[in-house]
Parts: C-alpha cells; structure tokens; sequence
C-alpha cells in the first residue's frame, strides 16, 4: 500500500492482459496521483476499488465532455486511446473515490469510468 499523497506512474502493457491497480481499502482523506508515463500499447490499465461500485465525480477529455461516474462503476479505465500525460487524482472520503482533478486526451476509448 503507498502513503497518501503518493504519485503512481504506471506504463501500459506491451503484451496482452491489463495492467491492474487495486486501491486499498477506503480511510477518509487518502489521496493518490495516478499518472499514464508512456501511450497505450496493446493491453489497457484499470484502477479498480477494493470496495465495489464508488466512483463519483467527472474525467475531462480535451476533445469533448468527458466521462461522469455512474452508480454501477467499479473502476476506471484508461483505454486504447489513452496517451502519456493522463491522469486522475482521486481522494476517499464517506466510503467513495472522488476523482477531483483529471485529464484525458481523448473522449473515446480514453480514460473513462467503468
């Protein structure tokens, strides 16, 4: 488990089968920065909750509106489109992973709830 705070780079896979981030289980005020180092290659990244559906909060997209969560979301998908540079920063707070600052590239198949 990182402290809080902690900036989380990952790469993407260059061979099948995603890359997966389970976050630890939910403590109030736990931050972390979880940034995309190298474009997609052939496998997508998934942050996925330890707790079940608890997303809240919007991704922006500079090519459109983005992504909002939805109630069924378990985790959040940085996919085939996604590129070095993106990004969300999440914080858990009432039992939810808030994502207060993001970016994604692109709206399709970039970083996206799911």
């Amino acid at each position: 488990v990182f402290p809080s705070g902690s900036i989380l780079r990952f790469t993407p896979p260059s061979s099948a089968g995603a890359l997966d981030i389970t976050l630890p289980a939910h403590k109030d005020g736990i931050v972390y920065h979880i940034y995309q180092s190298a474009d997609y290659d052939t496998a997508v990244c998934n942050v996925s909750s330890a707790d079940g559906n608890d997303w809240q909060g919007n991704i922006d997209a500079a090519t459109g509106a983005g992504d909002t969560a939805a109630a069924s979301d378990d985790k959040v998908i940085f996919g085939s489109g996604s590129l070095a540079g993106d990004k969300i920063s999440i914080i858990s707070w009432a039992k939810k992973w808030f994502v207060f600052e993001s970016y994604s590239v692109v709206t399709t198949n970039g970083v996206l709830f799911g």
